[in-house]
């Protein structure tokens, strides 16, 4: 019971705290982004990977949400250290790491611009530090996500490829 307990007040957490924004956006939130990303977009996701993607951010919960651009070795080898205590950690090939990495990039970047859509311009740095992450052809990035990404930028309708 302790353990779904940590799990569910990482869930609670609180993302982007630091740029002002409207109503609330949890890690639960973005976590369930995530994984509805993959299944949506992944041809055959494992279960390795949804579980990933559920708890991928759960040590926020001791950490806070810190930044990607601010994370330094030593707190990514913290992060590492907390999900192996709090039983988050999952093992992935490097593609599902891949596939991880990018829809957590476009979840982001779908929050952001609903956050705009709203009229909330905090947001557009992140937008669009989010998309050139997921557009830049020398990432890793799986091809289908970098795909939604530019029918995203290209439509600006919500859902992606909604007409």
């Amino acid at each position: 019971m302790l353990k779904l307990k940590r799990w569910r007040e990482g869930a609670q957490v609180e993302r982007c705290h630091t740029v002002k924004h409207i109503g609330t956006y949890s890690v639960g939130e973005h976590s369930h982004g995530v994984a509805l990303i993959i299944l949506a977009l992944h041809p055959r996701p494992s279960h390795a990977l949804l579980r990933a993607a559920i708890l991928h951010d759960l040590h926020e919960v001791h950490t806070g949400d810190i930044p990607a651009f601010a994370k330094t070795r030593e707190i990514k080898m913290r992060e590492q250290a907390i999900d192996a205590q709090i039983g988050t950690d999952v093992r992935l090939e490097e593609s599902e790491l891949r596939w991880l990495r990018g829809a957590d990039l476009l979840e982001c970047l779908l929050w952001a611009r609903e956050q705009r859509q709203m009229g909330n311009r905090n947001v557009a740095r992140i937008e669009e530090h989010v998309f050139i992450a997921l557009s830049a052809t020398t990432t890793d990035i799986p091809a289908e996500i970098r795909r939604q990404a530019l029918e995203y930028k290209a439509d600006r309708s919500w859902p992606i490829g909604a007409k």
